[in-house]
């Protein structure tokens, strides 16, 4: 049966891909933008009726109450990324913006609600051994070492907004029992961008979201990603979609990291075997950053029993970076 799945920031990598697999589903879609991107989605999604886009400034503060009275279940990915903005408008718009739209879902009547968080909200735990995360551990990291000693937002600023606005929103779900809660933790995610995407726009590195980790591998003085785990973007957008429509997944935490091993220098040498011509001059000449472990474990049947997504799933390191 169709629904209308109200998702906030949709010209997000994420998000956008989330958008095309509710779309490629039959659900209908109410999506948010701001405002400098509105013309550009409504132009893209204009031959796809069952998608609506609409205005919402900052999330902290935006009044989206009859919209999302139009909506069954609400997907919340929109989140800022390090290094926009100072810290402490990241974790004003991260917590703030998150606790403003479930209020107003709860005032609108939505009964399931999806959360988009991170996996550094789980990782640094005092409990954890080796490479294992469970789904109850958290970042014990302090405000006072994230706050970057620049304007700045950093990794571990990041980490911090993400571990607050995750237990903020945990505590609103007791005090809001009957509103089926989930976020999903996924680690840093790759891959396409959807066919229904907006192109980057030249010098906007920050429209490559994640994957502009992948293509620092093509700057001589790129930064290499500082952690091994990954996923693939498209098995995240189908974790949302998953615990979107299953009870199952109702207050559930879901980490999401891919099984298979992440190592920079294989991925160099398919790049010189594979693309000789489109390498040359460009690889990165950084020292490779080698990692003590290849991969995160987490709980495969709890993610499967949450969302569907099962192990067999999951995308190759070689397949993320060819698609």
């Amino acid at each position: 049966m169709s629904k209308v799945v109200f998702v906030t920031g949709i010209s997000g990598f994420l998000a956008s891909h989330i958008v095309q697999q509710l779309v490629e589903q039959g659900h209908c879609v109410i999506g948010t933008s701001r405002s400098k991107k509105l013309v550009a989605l409504r132009e893209l999604y204009k031959n796809y009726p069952s998608v609506e886009v609409i205005e919402a400034g900052d999330l902290a503060t935006a009044r989206l109450e009859e919209p999302l009275k139009r909506a069954e279940i609400l997907i919340h990915t929109a989140s800022p990324l390090p290094g926009h903005g100072d810290f402490e408008t990241m974790l004003k718009t991260s917590t703030q913006g998150t606790l403003n739209i479930l209020e107003q879902a709860k005032k609108a009547g939505i009964k399931k609600i999806v959360v988009t968080s991170s996996m550094t909200a789980a990782l640094g735990d005092p409990r954890q051994e080796g490479t294992t995360i469970k789904n109850d551990y958290w970042n014990a990291i302090t405000k006072d070492k994230a706050t970057p000693a620049s304007g700045t937002t950093t990794l571990p600023a990041y980490m911090y907004a993400k571990t607050h606005t995750e237990k903020a929103l945990w505590e609103w779900a007791r005090e809001n029992p009957h509103v089926a809660v989930t976020t999903i933790n996924p680690t840093f995610f790759y891959g396409p961008f959807p066919n229904l995407s907006l192109p980057a726009a030249p010098g906007d590195f920050g429209g490559l979201s994640t994957n502009l980790m992948m293509y620092n591998f093509l700057y001589t003085k790129g930064v290499y990603t500082p952690s091994p785990g990954y996923t693939d973007v498209r098995e995240v957008a189908h974790a949302h979609l998953g615990a979107a429509f299953r009870q199952s997944s109702a207050g559930k935490r879901v980490l999401v990291t891919s099984p298979h091993p992440f190592a920079i220098q294989p991925l160099l040498d398919i790049l010189k075997e594979k693309r000789p011509s489109v390498i040359r001059g460009r690889l990165n000449t950084q020292p490779v950053p080698q990692f003590k472990f290849g991969k995160f474990t987490i709980d495969y049947e709890s993610l499967e029993e949450a969302t569907g997504l099962k192990l067999s799933e999951f995308h190759t390191l070689e397949e993320v970076l060819w698609n």
